[in-house]
């Protein structure tokens, strides 16, 4: 799972330094050189938000991807198995089942935690 996650996150990175190229090239470059004319002045925006929502998804889905190889709990590894859904559903959906597998696997494992009211 932690390896679909890694994969996932590092794609949605990569295509986020794509788009934030496309993004700051549509806003830098003259007129002429488009041959329709110039883009709508709203394009590079949108060109770069999209650039910086792959960032956060590629960012949670590495992080969550590195928990699950150093084998930490919390809420990391099903955090970035959703977030490998989101970067890439043919990736996402394997590591969300695999981590929630791993999830009821490890607390079948440990001990119960003592009862608070002593019953």
């Amino acid at each position: 799972a932690g390896a679909l996650d890694l994969v996932a996150g590092a794609g949605s990175l990569l295509g986020a330094a794509v788009l934030g190229g496309v993004g700051v090239a549509l806003a830098v470059l003259p007129a002429e050189v488009f041959e329709g004319g110039p883009p709508p002045a709203w394009a590079p925006l949108l060109v770069l938000a999209l650039a910086l929502w792959l960032l956060a998804v590629g960012a949670v889905a590495v992080v969550g991807g590195i928990a699950v190889v150093q084998r930490r709990g919390g809420r990391w590894p099903l955090a970035g198995a959703v977030a490998a859904i989101v970067a890439s559903g043919l990736l996402g959906v394997p590591a969300l089942i695999l981590t929630v597998l791993a999830e009821s696997d490890e607390r079948r494992r440990l001990p119960a935690a003592p009862d608070p009211a002593g019953a």
